[in-house]
C-alpha cells in the first residue's frame, strides 16, 4: 500500500493512554494498556463506525475481559499481526466519558491524538459485496490525475457545470457491460456506514498517512477518494437504475468535504491546491455539509465541525450540560452575527423536526428537506457575502412570549428552566401572501420516484389544475414580459434544467411542459422527458408545491406552505423565504381588548401622519418555513426596482398584508421608463409588467422567532 510520507510532529503534551494489540492468530484477542504521554511511543489511531451499541463479543485487556461491539472485534481481528504487537489508540478503551466535563475534555483532544498518530487506520468492515474487487481496482488508480480533477473541477464552485469533462464510470448509458459488477461493488464499498458518522470525519482529516482497510485489503485515502470521484457522474441522470443515487450522493458529498479539509489541514496536500481554488473553513458550511451524518449526541456535530473550521473554539465551547436546542441556538446566533447569512437556507419549520428551537436556527441533526434548486447566479436580496444591515437578535420579553406553555428543560441542579426565545430581525424588501397553492401528490411522496399509471394521471391533473388557475386569473404577460404559460412552465422546474443549468431564454418550456403532461396522461410510458427529470429535481408536487400570490407572483414553495402564508425577499439573503405569522395569545382578555380598541383609534389617526404605525404593525412575530423560488425575481430585481422607483411600504400595504384578501389583486402603477444599469435594461417598464408588483416592494422589518 502506498501512503503519503508521515510528517514528524511535536511530542504530545496531553495525557494519552494506548492499547498494545498483542500478536495472535486465534479468536482470542489480547491487549495491554500502555502510557503514551510524552510522544515517545509511535502508535496508530483507529477510526471505525460504532454501529450497534450491543456488545456481544469480548476481548482481554491486562487479563480483564472487556465487552466490545461486533465491528470493533472484527477490526481488531483483521488488524492484529501474527508475529508482532502493535500500539493503537482506540476510543472504546482509551477514553473516559462518565461525566459531561470528561466527554468535552476527551473530544477536545481527539484532533491532537489523530494528528500525532504515525498512521490513521479507517476500518470499513469485512470483505463482502465484492469489496475485494473494488479495493483491488482502487489500488491501481492514477491518484494524481483524479486529485487534480477534483481540485480544479469542484462542482460547488462553478456556475457552468465543470463536471462535464470529469472522469467517471458512466457515459450516460444504462448498459454498463463489464463495468456493472465493478460499479456495484464500488458503490457498496463507498456506501458503508463509516462516512455517515460525523466524528469520523475529523479523524480522517488530521493525519497525512491515512489508509482505508476493508477485510484483508488496504489502500491510501487518496485512492479511496479517487474511487468516490469515479462514482460521481457528470449529470445526476447518468446514474443507472440499479444504483441508489441518493445514498451515493450523500456519501460522495461527505467524502468531498473530507478531501477539501485534507487539502487545507494536511501539509502534504498543499501542492495540489490551485491558486484559483477557494477553500473554506467556514463553520456554517461544514455544519451544512455534515447535516446528514449521524452522531451519538446532537452536540457532537457542533464540536466536530468546530475542530474542522477556523472558528475560535475558545470563544464557542460546546457545553454538554446544556440541551442541544440551546447549543444550536447559540451557535446559530454567533454565525448570523459574524455574517454567515447562508445558514438561513437550512433553517425553517419545514426543515425542523423539533419546534423548541427558533425557526431561524438550522436543525443540524438531520439532512435538509424540501430543497429548492438554485443557481450561483441567484442573489435575490443583494450580495449574499455580508448583511446589508447589522443583524439584530434579541431576547423576547416575557410579556411578548406567545408560547403557552413555554417548553422547559431540567438544569443540573434539578430546576425547570424555559428554553430561551430569541428573535431575529431581517429587513424585508418584498412581501406578498399566498392565495393559491397546488398541494402535493401524497402517493408520489410516499412511493418511489418511478411513476405508476395512477400516480402519473394524478400528477397530470394537478398540473392542469394549476395551469387553469394561472390562465384564468393572471394577465397574459407575466411580470418579466414572458407569456404567462411560458412563465408557469418555467416556475414548475424553478427555471432549471435537469443538468442544473438555468434554462436559456430561447428554450420554449411551454412546449416541453405540454409534452410532459401528454407523457403523464399516457401512463408515463416510453423515454422520460427532460422536463420530468427537471421536475424531479425541483420537487414539484412531491416535496414542493406551485403557488400564486395576491399580486401575481408565481412561486415554488415547500409543501407545508398554505393559503395566507407569506413569501418575501430580504436584504443579504440569497434565496426568498416563505414565512407565517405567529398569532400571540393575549394573557389578559377583557382589559386587553379595551386597550386594543383604543390603540386602533390612535393608529387610525397616525395613518394620516405618514404611516407611522408601520413600525408597530411590523413587530408581529413570524416563523420561517423555508426557502422559495419566485419566478422573475431571482437576480436582484427587487433591489433594482426599489432603487429606481424609490419604493416604500405604506400604511395601506401594511394593512393589506396583515389583514389578507380572499381574491387576487393587481395594483397597476403608471407607465415609467425602463430601469437601466450599466447601459443594460435590468427590468422592463411596460405598464402590465413589473409595475403591478411595485406595491409589494419597500423595506419593512420582520421579526422571526
Amino acid at each position: 500500500m502506498d501512503c503519503s510520507k508521515h510528517e514528524p510532529k511535536e511530542p504530545q503534551r496531553f495525557p494519552l493512554r494506548l492499547v498494545r494489540l498483542l500478536k495472535g492468530k486465534d479468536d482470542r484477542i489480547q491487549c495491554e494498556f500502555l502510557d503514551g504521554t510524552g510522544g515517545t511511543t509511535e502508535y496508530k489511531a483507529l477510526s471505525y463506525a460504532c454501529g450497534s451499541t450491543e456488545k456481544p463479543r469480548e476481548i482481554e485487556i491486562d487479563s480483564r475481559k472487556i465487552p466490545v461491539t461486533e465491528n470493533l472485534y472484527l477490526a481488531l481481528q483483521h488488524l492484529r499481526c501474527a508475529d508482532d504487537a502493535r500500539p493503537f489508540w482506540i476510543d472504546a478503551f482509551c477514553t473516559h466519558e462518565e461525566t459531561p466535563q470528561e466527554r468535552l475534555q476527551q473530544l477536545s483532544s481527539i484532533k491532537h491524538i489523530f494528528q500525532s498518530a504515525k498512521q490513521v487506520v479507517v476500518w470499513l468492515g469485512v470483505d463482502e459485496d465484492d469489496s475485494a474487487l473494488a479495493m483491488e481496482y482502487a489500488a491501481g488508480l492514477d491518484v494524481d490525475k483524479y486529485m487534480e480533477e477534483f481540485s480544479t473541477q469542484n462542482h460547488l464552485l462553478s456556475p457552468d457545470g465543470p463536471l462535464a469533462d470529469k472522469s467517471c464510470f458512466y457515459n450516460g448509458s444504462v448498459e454498463m457491460g463489464e463495468k456493472e459488477s465493478l460499479v456495484k461493488a464500488a458503490t457498496a464499498l463507498v456506501s458503508r456506514p463509516w462516512l455517515r458518522f460525523v466524528c469520523n470525519l475529523q479523524e480522517a482529516v488530521a493525519c497525512a498517512d491515512t489508509i482505508v482497510v476493508c477485510g484483508k485489503h488496504a489502500i491510501s485515502w487518496d485512492r479511496y477518494f479517487s474511487l468516490v470521484w469515479l462514482l460521481t457522474p457528470r449529470s445526476s441522470w447518468d446514474f443507472p437504475d440499479w444504483i441508489d443515487s441518493d445514498e451515493l450522493d450523500l456519501c460522495s458529498s461527505v467524502a468531498y468535504m473530507v478531501q477539501q479539509q485534507r487539502q487545507i489541514h494536511v501539509p502534504a496536500h498543499a501542492s495540489r491546491r490551485p491558486t484559483t481554488y477557494k477553500y473554506t473553513l467556514n463553520l456554517g458550511h461544514i455544519l451544512r455539509d455534515t447535516m446528514a451524518c449521524s452522531a451519538s449526541d446532537p452536540r457532537d456535530k457542533i464540536h466536530a465541525a468546530l475542530s474542522l473550521s477556523d472558528y475560535n473554539m475558545a470563544s464557542l465551547k460546546v457545553d454538554f450540560t446544556t440541551p442541544w436546542q440551546v447549543v444550536y441556538t447559540i451557535v446559530a446566533q454567533r454565525l448570523y452575527e459574524s455574517g454567515s447569512s447562508h445558514i438561513i437556507r437550512q433553517a425553517g419549520r419545514c426543515k425542523q423536526l423539533d419546534r423548541t428551537i427558533p425557526s431561524w436556527v438550522p436543525d443540524w441533526r438531520y439532512g435538509t428537506r424540501f430543497p429548492i434548486p438554485t443557481s450561483v447566479t441567484y442573489a435575490v436580496g443583494g450580495a449574499p457575502i455580508s448583511w446589508h444591515t447589522p443583524v439584530k437578535i434579541r431576547q423576547v420579553s416575557k410579556l411578548d412570549d406567545f408560547r403557552d406553555p413555554a417548553p422547559t428543560y431540567k438544569t443540573q441542579g434539578g430546576k425547570r428552566k424555559p428554553f430561551p426565545l430569541l428573535s431575529l430581525e431581517l429587513s424585508c424588501i418584498m412581501q406578498d401572501y399566498v392565495v393559491f397553492a397546488s398541494g402535493i401528490c401524497e402517493e408520489w411522496v410516499e412511493g418511489p420516484p418511478v411513476l405508476g399509471s395512477g400516480t402519473s394521471l394524478w400528477l397530470a391533473q394537478l398540473a392542469e389544475q394549476c395551469s387553469r388557475f394561472v390562465l384564468a386569473y393572471l394577465p397574459a404577460q407575466y411580470i418579466n414580459m414572458e407569456f404567462v404559460s411560458e412563465a408557469f412552465a418555467r416556475t414548475l422546474v424553478a427555471n432549471m434544467t435537469h443538468e442544473n443549468h438555468v434554462v436559456a431564454t430561447e428554450v420554449a418550456m411551454e412546449t416541453a411542459y405540454g409534452e410532459w403532461t401528454k407523457w403523464l396522461k399516457a401512463g408515463a410510458q416510453g423515454p422520460v422527458p427532460d422536463f420530468h427529470k427537471a421536475a424531479l429535481i425541483s420537487g414539484i408536487f412531491r416535496t414542493n408545491e406551485f403557488c400564486v400570490t395576491a399580486r401575481g407572483y408565481m412561486c415554488l414553495v415547500p409543501g407545508p406552505v398554505k393559503l395566507g402564508d407569506f413569501v418575501g425577499i430580504f436584504n443579504g439573503v440569497w434565496m426568498p423565504l416563505a414565512f407565517r405569522n405567529v398569532q400571540r395569545e393575549e394573557k389578559e382578555d377583557g382589559k386587553k381588548e379595551k386597550e386594543d380598541g383604543k390603540k386602533e383609534k390612535e393608529d387610525g389617526k397616525k395613518e394620516k401622519e405618514g404611516g407611522k404605525n408601520i413600525k408597530k404593525d411590523s413587530k408581529r412575530f413570524h416563523e420561517i418555513l423555508g426557502e422559495v423560488y419566485i419566478h422573475g425575481m431571482m437576480t436582484s430585481e427587487a433591489g433594482v426596482l426599489i432603487e429606481h422607483y424609490k419604493c416604500k411600504t405604506g400604511g395601506d400595504e401594511v394593512r393589506f398584508l396583515d389583514d389578507g384578501c380572499p381574491v387576487v389583486m393587481f395594483h397597476l402603477a403608471p407607465e415609467a421608463k425602463p430601469v437601466m444599469r450599466g447601459g443594460k435594461v435590468m427590468v422592463s417598464s411596460l405598464s402590465d409588467s413589473y409595475q403591478r408588483v411595485l406595491p409589494t416592494l419597500g423595506k419593512r422589518p420582520i421579526l422571526f422567532v
